[in-house]
């Protein structure tokens, strides 16, 4: 009986061993890169992210397919392959972590939400010429019809999240009172008289008789400011930058949208103030700062967005520390992307 039984035990063993050898391998396009809080990250969807995150960098740095194990990123010392890697898994992530945020919140795609985004897709077929083209260009992309379907998905539910956050769910609004706080922090009208000390074109330092009459040319006007004189008059009078001359309400920025040496004048001034001339790259300027007036809506709107952005962020890094992220690196290395360059 036990004789029996041990044959029998081979026998099965035998059969299930023939049973794996003859069944066909999982497709490599179709193996896991990563597993991210459950859900699985296959070859196929990483290398859509990865020949994006590649052709970026290309462009950006001007390097060559060839370059990307040899050219170096100024910023962290990695090569160009080893970032757009990381930029890789980092987009993948974010677009599970949506997805995955999207389910928690019970939130739901309603039918007119996919005839919209079934419209749009439309649209962009006609705009590139029909199904053929559009189907060229998923191929080019490395993407399935599927694949491209769930990427706009995701999009949409990360819109009708950030919506939830900020206008339906009143614990993460943002209130009006913090949004006005941050408009005097970071946001500020001004007018200027822009002197050049390199060629409007080229960019070209003059030479050194040229620069000491533009610095003349600022301390004038800066005198002429500080005697009273309308300030419009003196940007008629001195200014050579067109941008200037033509903002007869003022200038409105973002701290962080100009060059620093301006924004640093600019965000000294109280209202009615003027600064004293100071040196920028291409040039010497003459700062007036005015009331934000008219620009008010446009800079709540501005700094509303901004914050609502920052908030998001903080939202996703939360969330994303609760995530279970574990990648394949065998898997991640095999990943061949030759056919798309």
């Amino acid at each position: 009986m036990k004789k029996n039984l041990l044959r029998m035990c081979a026998l099965l063993i035998a059969v299930l061993t023939l049973f794996c050898a003859c069944k066909p391998k999982k497709q490599f396009s179709q193996q896991v890169v990563a597993t991210i809080g459950g859900d699985w990250l296959t070859v196929a969807e990483f290398r859509i992210y990865l020949v994006t995150s590649i052709k970026n960098i290309m462009t950006k740095y001007s390097i060559s397919f060839d370059d990307l194990e040899s050219f170096v990123m100024p910023q962290t010392g990695k090569t160009a392959y080893e970032t757009a890697v990381e930029d890789a898994i980092d987009k993948a992530i974010h677009r599970f972590l949506i997805k995955q945020r999207f389910d928690h919140m019970m939130l739901m795609v309603t039918d007119e939400d996919r005839n919209a985004l079934k419209s749009y897709t439309n649209n962009y077929t006609d705009y590139l010429g029909g199904a053929a083209s559009f189907e060229d260009a998923l191929i080019a992309s490395g993407l399935t019809k599927d694949l491209y379907d769930d990427i706009q998905l995701t999009t949409y539910k990360e819109k009708l999240l950030w919506i939830w956050l900020f206008e339906l769910e009143s614990s993460k609004t943002i209130t009006a009172e913090e949004v006005r706080n941050r408009v005097d922090e970071d946001y500020r009208v001004v007018e200027y008289v822009f002197i050049y000390t390199s060629n409007e074109n080229t960019g070209e330092t003059l030479d050194e008789k040229a620069q000491q009459l533009a610095y003349q040319k600022a301390a004038e006007a800066y005198n002429e400011a500080l005697a009273g004189k309308d300030f419009l008059e003196i940007i008629d009078k001195y200014n050579e930058d067109k941008t200037a001359a033509s903002a007869a309400k003022g200038m409105a920025f973002i701290r962080g949208a100009n060059e620093r040496a301006f924004e640093d004048a600019a965000f000294s001034l109280e209202i009615g103030e003027v600064s004293e001339p100071a040196k920028a790259t291409y040039g010497y300027f003459v700062i007036h700062r005015r009331e934000v007036g008219d620009y008010i809506y446009e800079g709540v709107r501005q700094i509303q967005n901004i914050m609502r952005e920052e908030k998001f962020n903080q939202f996703m890094t939360e969330w994303r520390a609760e995530l279970s992220v574990e990648i394949f690196d065998d898997i991640l290395q095999k990943v061949d992307i030759n056919a798309y360059f």
